[in-house]
């Protein structure tokens, strides 16, 4: 079963602490693609991962701290949940942060449903224009828009869940909620791209150890 980390707020300190060189759900698109191949991008995401672990820092903190919409989406996350609890009628719970036993991968939902039910929540708090593109077309559809099939999915793998709602709230519009089932093929795939991308992460991050010193933040401020 996985690790439930209950008290971590998302983009707290410890939330990063956890987080930080591992590979998480919401960046499985950099690992493997929607047909279930091996990413071309899988390399420079194992750079990074490789950096946050020999510094011991996570490398895309100050940059998401920066960004407008995200910042604005956590804001409304609270009020997303209300408005599906209130339509949906379902008895949900937050959750800070998941990891499979191994702690090799992690993952975010925002929240479960209730106690001993296998089904995860994604909340999206999205740019006018993106929920509009939801309302209408769905969030893969559109080469521009991001895929959220692998970050989905991959969270029904590491949490064990048979179910996921794809949540995205706009206090203007109406709520967009999809629901995915799990996709056992595909799945299937994915643990074993996920795999082979753990092994190689974990050789390159000991080969990058032996070219010399990593100093910490503190040991150059």
């Amino acid at each position: 079963m996985p690790k439930f980390h209950w008290d971590i707020d998302q983009y707290s300190d410890a939330w990063w602490a956890l987080r930080s060189g591992k590979p998480t759900a919401s960046q499985f698109e950099r690992i493997i693609t929607q047909e279930g191949e091996a990413s071309a991008q899988a390399r420079s995401y194992m750079y990074e991962l490789i950096a946050e672990r020999l510094l011991n820092e996570p490398v895309k903190k100050d940059e998401l701290s920066k960004q407008y919409w995200p910042k604005r989406g956590s804001k409304l996350e609270d009020d997303a949940i209300e408005r599906f609890v209130t339509e949906y009628k379902l008895p949900v719970r937050r959750v800070g942060f998941v990891e499979t036993d191994d702690g090799r991968l992690g993952c975010s939902p925002d929240c479960l449903v209730g106690d001993g039910v296998k089904i995860g929540i994604g909340i999206k708090c999205p740019a006018p224009w993106t929920h509009i593109g939801y309302l209408l077309d769905g969030p893969d559809a559109g080469k521009s828009r991001k895929s959220y099939k692998q970050q989905v999915q991959g969270q029904m793998l590491i949490g064990e869940w048979e179910l996921m709602y794809f949540v995205s709230y706009h206090p203007q519009m109406p709520l967009y909620v999809l629901q995915t089932t799990r996709n056992r093929i595909y799945i299937d795939k994915m643990a074993r791209v996920l795999d082979s991308f753990c092994k190689t992460l974990d050789a390159l991050t000991e080969i990058a150890r032996s070219k010399g010193a990593y100093l910490l933040r503190e040991d150059v401020a």
